[in-house]
């Protein structure tokens, strides 16, 4: 390779970092000085991207911040969209990775699950969904996930379960290869809040062993079961060989549904390796057994 080569070489490498570096600047700007208006009731704004504004010059869809003030045509409003008249069409372009995000971050409880679905149109590109939790003023989680190619519009889900001291969460997604549309965002959750390990639900009358959520998981997922009377209750973790790796439960419950948080970890507290588990629940004469998969 030639010394010009190697030069371009270096400029485009030092360009690319300096792109990134001023996206997740300008972004973390935005997000710290916006946090205090959050509003307790608020999920998610402009679900549909219907409504546009120009910043500096530059399009945009209210209440979301995009990198199109760093680069004009790495997001902008389509009309190839899922419901209404618009989406958001995200591009990365050349070393502008296209990216948006809700501008005000999102009052969350802690010890809760947030279901988010997306409808997107990913045909031959790479791009992730992330949600980033805060406390009052530093981040405590990062969960991103992989956005599934398509041909046509397809709808992308994930649960996340808030950490106990979670107040905020930003949510956003980045194309890091070709161009991806976005439309009708939703973000629901209880707004109360879960109590681990108590009643969070209408009672229904049957005993009933819930799939966790999320699954798989990597950090922490929760654990749901219903008992239609009151006795005495187990919930027990086994590893692939049917060794019991955790109790998360073994007492008297009555009657109601349950919510418990599971962490990946053993009886003593340390870490279970990745791998296929199973959740076991016993009550009377009922028992129920699911899998889940823990992925570190």
């Amino acid at each position: 390779m030639e010394l010009s080569d190697k030069s371009t070489n270096s400029k485009n490498h030092t360009l690319f970092m300096r792109n990134i570096f001023i996206f997740i600047f300008t972004a973390s700007l935005v997000i710290s000085h916006l946090a205090p208006q959050a509003s307790s009731d608020q999920l998610l704004p402009n679900t549909s991207f219907e409504t546009w504004s120009e910043v500096l010059g530059v399009l945009m869809p209210d209440d979301w911040y995009t990198t199109a003030p760093l680069d004009s045509l790495s997001a902008t409003r389509s009309t190839n969209a899922h419901n209404g008249t618009y989406s958001l069409k995200l591009s990365q372009r050349g070393v502008v990775f296209g990216s948006f995000s809700v501008n005000d971050l999102v009052r969350v409880v802690g010890n809760n699950l947030y279901d988010f679905n997306i409808w997107t149109k990913n045909i031959l590109s790479v791009g992730v969904l992330w949600f980033i939790q805060y406390n009052a003023d530093t981040s405590i989680a990062f969960d991103t996930l992989l956005i599934p190619l398509s041909l046509g519009w397809k709808n992308v889900g994930t649960t996340i379960v808030t950490e106990p001291e979670a107040l905020f969460m930003a949510v956003g997604a980045t194309v890091l290869v070709g161009t991806i549309y976005f439309d009708d965002a939703t973000l629901e959750g209880n707004p109360g809040g879960i109590e681990e390990g108590s009643k969070f639900e209408v009672l229904r009358s049957r005993f009933e062993l819930f799939q966790n959520r999320p699954n798989p998981f990597s950090s922490r997922t929760m654990i749901r079961f219903e008992l239609p009377t009151s006795g005495f209750v187990a919930l027990k973790i086994y590893d692939i060989t049917g060794r019991i790796t955790n109790t998360l439960m073994n007492e008297k419950k009555e009657a109601g549904v349950y919510a418990l948080l599971w962490n990946g970890l053993d009886t003593r507290g340390g870490e279970l390796p990745s791998g296929v588990y199973f959740y076991r629940l016993t009550s009377g004469g009922f028992t129920e057994t699911k899998k889940t998969i823990l992925l570190r």
